[in-house]
This record gives structure tokens, sequence and C-alpha cells, in this order.
């Protein structure tokens, strides 16, 4: 009897966690307004109110015509949302790259890119929120083109922040890289303030003699972080020959805000799978507490596909167990996963969440994608059945082939996950909020959007992608417009309800927006031309 009774007890609760995953997960619906093109998402969750979430992304302003930064906040936990606030543009060209950090006393950092056009840099911009993400301060450019002038445009900052009860509280540490087009050899960038961003030191090079970037890679993309004691730690990649005959990724670890480094080899090994078009958003995070506790992930083929990888640590960096691979898919399968993220909660739990194509037919890049998760509750050494996060297998976009599909975020809190992220759904690039219970009763928390879908749009382009010709069919008179990736207007005029056709052999490939305007009202489709 007592095994039958054991046995029913385990039954139950195998049972009871099934349903978990499966009543958490509910209608994602867009969390951008989404109607010409969304992505690059970053999340941050206030570490004093879990239920308080910023959010920003990427977006297209048809106002400025360009692709601008917009965010919006939360203050129940995603179940309802702030109007979009709009960051200003600086020159006349995009703005990118989006990222927050939290200071100790509750202060919001926040940088972007805002370029002057694609051959010269703007400025990485700098802003501060006092009252949690709805109004901002500007607080100037933190670099600008004339400071590395050869190495120009630059990509992909990221801010740090020292919280720690030590001598260099709120520090801010920044990092970043050339652009991903500029020819090495590249090295990445380092710029400290220790007066909450008012002024910024010169920029160093992270790397050093004997753990060199080298001049194999164009995209050196540096990540930083401050372990609970304050040290400062930074991640990049290296392949220097002279040093290692294979790709290999470098921590530089401060104990002394930045002043001089101690550098670990955190991973070397063959990359495998040479396809540039998969993300892997390398990511160093650590324990929230134990200043010991740190994990790096990325995504990498050595297992002849793309799967998730981590590396562990038990003393703070200096020595590293593993890879681990997290996605639990069939070994070598030829299934694909990339872009991904790591974060913990307080006490130690660890998810990891990626994009992932197991549920497509075929293999490669160019499969039907989901977000998945897992967890650890050992640092990293094993991890829980894999789980889903979004609710909708997305077919695959020549989308992804474009720029601005490289990142997304989550945060765990409470045993629930946030996940924000981008995908293609309903034919354009919208960016989705979920959020999901991990090993919890309260089924009632569901996926939640932040803005609903538009309407249906009186403007049909076809076919598309297109090559030589494209179709416009208007269903509505109004001013039909077509600006370009760069946001230039290359075609314009007054229109009835009809059909038109455009050559377009000679246009540039890329990413094409049409809009119709009709009165306060504006459609748009994306067009891409190969």
């Amino acid at each position: 009897m007592v095994y039958l009774t054991l046995m029913k007890t385990l039954l139950l609760l195998i049972s009871l966690i099934s349903a978990i995953f499966v009543f958490g997960q509910e209608t994602n619906v867009g969390v951008s307004n989404g109607f010409v093109f969304d992505g690059e998402p970053d999340m941050t969750v206030n570490p004093n109110d879990p239920n308080h979430i910023v959010v920003a992304w990427m977006g297209y302003s048809l106002s400025a015509q360009r692709i601008s930064i917009k965010s919006k906040v939360s203050t129940d936990g995603g179940r309802n949302w702030s109007n979009t606030y709009e960051f200003p543009h600086f020159y006349n060209y995009n703005s990118a790259d989006p990222t927050f950090a939290w200071d100790k006393n509750g202060t919001l950092y926040f940088i972007y890119i805002d370029f002057k056009s694609n051959s010269d840099t703007g400025t990485i911009h700098l802003f501060a929120s006092t009252d949690g993400g709805y109004n901002w301060l500007d607080k100037g450019e933190v670099w600008n083109a004339s400071e590395d002038p050869v190495k120009v445009p630059l990509d992909r900052p990221w801010l740090a922040i020292d919280n720690s009860n030590g001598p260099r509280q709120g520090t801010l540490y920044l990092t970043t890289k050339p652009a991903p087009w500029i020819l090495p050899p590249n090295r990445a960038y380092l710029k400290i303030s220790t007066d909450g961003g008012d002024n910024w030191s010169q920029y160093k090079y992270l790397d050093t003699s004997g753990a060199l970037i080298g001049n194999l890679i164009k995209q050196p993309m540096a990540y930083p972080l401050v372990l609970s004691n304050g040290a400062l730690c930074i991640t990049y990649p290296s392949y220097e020959i002279s040093q290692n005959i294979v790709p290999q990724v470098f921590l530089a670890k401060s104990l002394d805000g930045g002043a001089v480094f101690d550098y670990y080899s955190i991973w070397a090994a063959n990359p495998g799978v040479q396809d540039t078009n998969y993300k892997l958003g390398n990511r160093l995070v650590a324990h929230p507490t134990d200043s010991n506790k740190l994990v790096f992930v990325t995504a990498n083929g050595t297992n002849g596909d793309m799967d998730i990888l981590l590396l562990h640590s038990e003393d703070g960096g200096i020595t590293w167990n593993g890879p681990v691979r997290v996605n639990d898919d069939p070994l070598g399968n030829g299934v694909a996963q990339d872009l991904v993220y790591a974060t913990y909660q307080p006490d130690g739990k660890l998810a990891v969440t990626w994009r992932d194509r197991r549920n497509g037919s075929g293999t490669g890049f160019q499969q039907p994608v989901s977000i998945y998760g897992a967890i650890s509750e050992d640092n990293g050494a094993t991890f829980d059945t894999n789980f889903v996060i979004s609710d909708t297998v997305v077919a695959f976009s020549q989308i992804l082939y474009e720029s601005g599909n490289d990142f997304h975020a989550s945060s765990l809190f409470n045993d629930t996950l946030r996940s924000i992220w981008g995908d293609t759904r309903d034919g354009k690039m919208n960016i989705y909020f979920a959020r999901t219970p991990i090993l919890t009763t309260d089924t009632s928390i569901t996926d939640i959007s932040v803005v609903v879908s538009e309407a249906l749009s009186p403007l049909l382009v076809y076919p598309n992608p297109a090559e030589a010709y494209v179709n416009i069919k208007v269903e509505t008179p109004g001013t039909l417009s077509i600006i370009d990736n760069q946001g230039k207007t290359v075609y314009q005029q007054q229109v009835k309800v009809s059909t038109y056709r455009l050559e377009i052999s000679n246009w540039q490939k890329g990413n094409y927006f049409i809009t119709l305007q009709y009165g306060k009202q504006t459609y748009t489709q994306q067009l891409l031309v190969k």
C-alpha cells in the first residue's frame, strides 16, 4: 500500500508539472505596433519590483521615416502597458541597439546608437530615468566618431553597472566594437563613468598580448557584467593562431574598476557549422549573490549543427566546466538553435532561452522557428526538460536575413519567466512578450500582449519577394510612398483604387517599406527586392 501510494503521488506530481507547462502557454500577441518593422528588443525588470517591466526595441517611425528606438512600461507584470515612448534622433538616419541597466538606487539607464549615415557613426547616447522608464533625461553623448575615426561606425554597445556595496558602487561600464562591415583587425572597446554618466573616460582596448582578438574576427562583441563583489567581468571572442589554433573566448576580469585586467580562457573549440546567418549572441551572466558562480552561453556548431552550449564556473571565472548542451532534441540531427539568452533569479535558479527549429520538417537556417527555454538549479551543470515559450511555430521569412534580428531577452523572478522576442508570424517582424510559470501551480498566469495587432490593410503587395517587377493593389485612395531601408523615399504619388505595376529591376536589393496614407490612417507593407 505504501508503494502504491508513493506511485500515485509521483504520477500526480508528473501530471501537475506537465499541466503547468501546458496551461502556462496561451496566446502571444504583438508587443509593438508592428505594421512595418520592429526588431532587436531588450527588456529589464526592476530588481526591487518584479512586476515593473520596461521593454525597448528598434521600430520604424512613420513620422521620422526611419528606424527609431521605442519603449513601454508595465507595473503590473505585463497585464497593462504605458503608451509608446519614442527616443529622439540626433542625426538624419536610423537608431539601433537599445540596452538597459538599473543602478542600486532605482535609476534606470539606457543607451542606443544614433547614426549619421551608414559610412560614419553618430553617437552612442545615454539617457536616465528616475521614475522607472516613463520619463527620460538626456545625459548626452558617450561616444563620438572623432574618438577613433578609422574604425567607424560603432556597433552593439552594452552597459553594466556596479551594484555592489564596494567602493565603486554606481560605476558605469560600456563596451562596444566596430560595425560588422569594417575590415579587421577590429578590437573591442571599454569606457567608464564614475559620476552617473555625466563624464566618461577615454576608450581603452579590452584585449592584450596573449589574449588578443586577432585579425580573423570581424565582429568582436564584448559583453560586460559586474559581480556581486564589485569585480568587472567582460567576455570577448578571439582567433589568433599564435595563441591557439582554434577560436576561443576570453574573460577579462578586473578587481580595480577596469584599470588592470586578468585574462582567462573560457573555451577554445572549432566552431563547426559556418553559416553567418545564425545569431550567436554570446552572453555572460552571474549569480545575483554568489560572485563565484558564472555561466557563459553561446550557439555553436561543434556537434555538427547549431546547439545551445553553456560553460559554467564555480570560482569567479578562473576555471570553467563544460560545455553542457542545453537543447534536448536528438544530437546531430541537423536542427539548428541560435539567438540565446540566459538569466538568474535571486535564489540562483537559472533560465536559458533561445530560438529553436526542431518543429520544422527540415534542417538548416531556413526552417520554422519557436522560442524555447530550460531551467537549471545547479548553476548550469544540468537542465530540466526543455519547454516551449512561444505559442506559434513561425514559418521562415526572408526578413531573418536582414539586420535587427540579433537579440531577445528574458528575466526570471518568483519562478515566472518573462520573455520578449521578435518573429514574423504576421508577415512582418514584430515583438512578442510572454509570461511563463516555472514549476508553480499558478496556472492563471498567461502570456500577455502589450498592444493589439493591427487591422487588415487595404494594401496588397505581390510578388513578395520581388525581382523584376512588383504589383501594388490599392483598395482605398491616398498617397502611396515607397521608402528604402535607409529611410529615403524613392517613390511617391497620389493613387486611386487600382493595381499598380512598378518595374524594380534596377532597384538595390533589400527591404523596402510601402505605405498608403489616407486621411489620418496609414497602412504599410514590407517588400523584399531580390
